[in-house]
């Protein structure tokens, strides 16, 4: 059972590799339970840039989402989001359990 509550759902599209132009190419789709929150916040990315992110996303224990990944979830308006990890934080208890994997997206 989550710490949390997981209301929403979210679809991991991995990574599989790249094509000949060096874009990735995606392969299988993943879904999981979330709680996204929308709402404006400045982070530090993984290259050390500071950025404006919109969404952060709560998921319980620790998911494999890579930066090359590419999550989609539909939101309150009905409309499809499709956005790439910004900042991937792995959220542990104090015996080192993985409790939730925080991803913030543009």
């Amino acid at each position: 059972m989550a710490l949390i509550p997981l209301p929403d759902k979210i679809t991991i599209k991995k990574a599989t590799g790249v094509d000949s132009w060096g874009k990735p190419i995606y392969g299988e789709e993943i879904d999981y339970n979330c709680r996204i929150e929308e709402g404006s916040q400045q982070i530090v990315d993984q290259h050390g840039n500071t950025i404006m992110t919109t969404f952060k996303i709560f998921l319980e224990g620790a998911v494999d989402v890579q930066y090359v990944d590419k999550i989609s979830f539909t939101n309150e308006l009905n409309q499809t989001v499709e956005r790439s990890p910004a900042k991937i934080q792995l959220i542990k208890f104090i015996d080192g359990t993985a409790v939730l994997t925080v991803v913030f997206a543009q």
